[in-house]
This record gives C-alpha cells, sequence and structure tokens, in this order.
C-alpha cells in the first residue's frame, strides 16, 4: 500500500483524508510534546507531532518545515502562549 504524501502546510482536512485512505483503520499514533520539549526541527524535517500546548497553550497538530514546528491550521510556528 502506497503511503500518501503530504504538502507542507496542508490542511487538516488534507491530513485526515490522507490518513483515512490508509485503509486499515489504525489511523497513525503521533508523539507528545509542549513547545519547550520539541525536537529540533532541522534534525526532524516533514515530521508531524501533537504539542499539547503548541497553539497558544492549546493542544495543535504541528509539522516540521525542517526549521521550525508549524502549527496545522494556520502555518504559523508553534507557541505556548
Amino acid at each position: 500500500m502506497a503511503i500518501p504524501t503530504l504538502k507542507s502546510g496542508a490542511p487538516i482536512q488534507e491530513i485526515n483524508a490522507a490518513l483515512a485512505s490508509l485503509g486499515d483503520g489504525s489511523g497513525m499514533v503521533l508523539q507528545e510534546f509542549t513547545v519547550a520539549g520539541a525536537p529540533d526541527a532541522s534534525l526532524t524535517p516533514k515530521a508531524l507531532a501533537y504539542v499539547s500546548n503548541g497553539g497558544g497553550g492549546n493542544p495543535i497538530l504541528a509539522f516540521s518545515d525542517g526549521t521550525n514546528w508549524k502549527r496545522s491550521d494556520t502555518g504559523g510556528t508553534i507557541a505556548a502562549s
């Protein structure tokens, strides 16, 4: 089975559709971080993560663009406040 590929900054709807296309119903389990504990984005390009406080203190799905961890909803850099 081919793994779907998403463009950087893909909206959450595209991410959900890609996960649904995997077909086995198991979904994907993401690593969880805080903003302070997120790994260096330059070491994890194209990675996805659940950031428990990255949406201005609220949980957010984030992706590494190779430089920063970005919010999936706005494309802005994650921030705790």
